[in-house]
């Protein structure tokens, strides 16, 4: 039994009711040309795996931002008594493995490829996301175009002859 005070059973149904999903699934499937994408779960937040858990907590909100901020797409999003998921598309399944490996997320469902298990469990930094590479890209810019511009004494010398 769960944590709160509705039973687990109306999870189960509640989750299987839920067709708008499982609509927005299909239609993003078509366009992402993927009908059958790899499934990602999260244990419920209101389960009892938590309880034993010693990790960071992780709901599938915060799965999915850490997901799309490394540009893996999610969608097709539902949830039972046990676990919360989404989808992800098999083009993109080993990648998202390996982000959630490396951020220690812990997922119920098996890896898309269990070949490439040891090197996305191994320890190591998080990857950096797009949009920090990017940063680091324009500021790295910036200080080239500085140091590649002379100071203001070398321009009124220059200025003068």
């Amino acid at each position: 039994m769960s944590r709160r005070d509705s039973p687990e059973w109306a999870d189960h149904i509640m989750g299987a009711l839920n067709y708008l999903d499982w609509i927005e699934g299909i239609i993003m499937g078509i366009v992402y040309r993927d009908i059958t994408p790899h499934r990602i779960a999260v244990p419920h937040p209101d389960g009892d795996f938590w309880e034993t858990f010693r990790g960071a907590f992780w709901n599938a909100g915060s799965t999915k931002r850490l997901l799309k901020s490394f540009g893996v797409r999610v969608y097709w999003h539902g949830f039972n008594g046990r676990e919360v998921f989404f989808h992800v598309s098999k083009r993109q399944a080993v990648w998202a493995d390996t982000i959630l490996a490396r951020a220690g997320v812990p997922t119920t469902t098996p890896e898309h490829d269990p070949r490439r298990s040891r090197s996305g469990h191994s320890a190591g930094p998080m990857y950096k996301t797009w949009r920090q590479q990017g940063e680091e890209r324009r500021r790295t810019a910036a200080q080239k175009r500085r140091q590649n511009r002379p100071g203001l004494w070398a321009r009124i010398r220059k200025a003068a002859k």
